[in-house]
């Protein structure tokens, strides 16, 4: 693959770290030969899952998120970070539960998103 096609990272400094995520700002040349002095990028240190769950009327589950960035409530797909130890899907059932009180039965990979994220797909999602 032609490496002109894509930004290479000239310099980086570790910004902040934690047991989530680490902040890094690189110094990083485009291929137009513009210079970004200071690009910023979260690297995320375990795998997370965001889960669209159907239930049998194919009704998608919300929940209401209050975020802090935007200062509102917004509405979102369950989703989480993957513990150590714990499977993909074991992390995807875990997160709807924890977040809605809904199991899930019916369970597969859709897309690994480029951000730290997979995407899930559940059928016959269920409130207990």
């Amino acid at each position: 693959m032609d490496n002109k096609l894509f930004p290479e990272r000239l310099d980086r400094n570790k910004v902040y770290e934690c047991g989530i995520f680490s902040l890094y700002t690189d110094k990083v040349k485009l291929p137009s030969g513009y210079i970004i002095e200071k690009y910023h990028q979260i690297h995320h240190h375990h795998e997370g899952v965001s889960i669209v769950v159907f239930n049998d009327k194919d009704e998608i589950l919300m929940i209401r998120e209050m975020r802090y960035t935007v200062g509102h409530l917004e509405w979102e797909i369950p989703a989480g970070g993957v513990e150590d130890g714990e499977s993909i899907e074991e992390a995807a059932r875990r997160e709807v539960m924890e977040e809605t009180g809904c199991t899930v039965k019916d369970l597969w990979i859709v897309k690994s998103l480029p951000s730290f994220s997979i995407l899930l797909m559940a059928m016959n999602g269920q409130y207990q």
